[in-house]
């Protein structure tokens, strides 16, 4: 969870860093299409991730709306715990 300041698709940065982190197969991205950021210049942009273990169970996932005088939106998750699956 974090702000990367990194879109992998539009901006400046190493994007293919961010592509491959976001196809991990450990991982989970329940929000893929959410912009998280509205630049003045560059527009709104996904920068910020909440990319939780591929084991877990996402209950609901939003971006938030920003804050007033904030560009970046909180990205917010509810997971459900303990992981569902198999036992060991």
């Amino acid at each position: 969870m974090g702000n990367a300041n990194l879109d992998p698709d539009r901006g400046e940065g190493l994007r293919q860093d961010m592509q491959a982190l976001l196809a991990d197969p450990r991982l989970q991205d329940p929000l893929p299409d959410e912009p998280t950021v509205a630049w003045k210049t560059a527009g709104p942009m996904r920068v910020s991730y909440a990319l939780p273990s591929a084991g877990l169970r996402v209950t609901a996932a939003r971006v938030w709306p920003a804050a007033e005088g904030q560009l970046h939106r909180l990205v917010a998750l509810s997971l459900a715990w303990p992981p569902q699956g198999p036992s060991p």
